[in-house]
């Protein structure tokens, strides 16, 4: 028979001692941080953006395009003039015209064929026979009836100061109304 081989030493049911390092660790690792509050800050801020910034980016818009969109009233306004030569004068007179326009708060402007302004902004209602000899222009009230301005109301322009080819711009607080050439 053959002799047989050594075995090795059996297994210690638990495990071997651990041999005491000589030296500290070299460096102190710090215990493991509970960060729920880092997910809460989170959580809130991205709640703060789903909700904050698309009411601001609405709110952006709206002002925006409300002043393209207007209601019933609201609409672009235009005023229908026509131009035409009576002796001396040019007569512009009124065909239709928006509701709420007066003459204190309708204006009238001049410009020469090359921009410049001839007549500065004016109300219609400072264009008295009154004011002729300084503004050389008139507004004539064709509907004594009514405070507003109405079909049929003119305004009087004097040829000379005020040649063919000057530019007529007719305008209230907040838009311009009609333009024409002087022709």
């Amino acid at each position: 028979m053959q002799p047989r081989p050594p075995q090795p030493p059996p297994m210690p049911p638990y495990p071997p001692p651990q041999v005491a390092y000589p030296y500290p660790p070299p460096y102190y690792v710090p215990p493991r941080r509970d960060d729920t509050r880092l997910i809460l800050i989170v959580v809130v801020v991205v709640i703060i953006i789903a909700i904050v910034v698309p009411i601001v980016i609405a709110a952006a818009l709206y002002v925006m395009v409300s002043g393209l969109i207007g209601g019933p009233d609201g609409g672009p306004q235009m005023l229908g003039m026509s131009i035409s030569l009576s002796g001396s004068n040019w007569t512009l007179t009124v065909s239709f015209v928006p509701s709420g326009l007066t003459p204190a708060n309708t204006f009238l402007q001049i410009l020469d064929t090359s921009g410049r302004t001839v007549l500065a902004q004016i109300s219609w209602s400072s264009l008295t026979p009154g004011t002729w000899a300084i503004h050389r222009a008139a507004y004539q009230d064709g509907n004594p009836g009514t405070a507003e301005i109405a079909a049929g109301d003119a305004l009087f322009l004097d040829r000379g100061t005020y040649p063919a080819g000057d530019v007529v711009q007719v305008s209230s607080a907040t838009s311009i109304l009609w333009v024409g050439t002087l022709a």
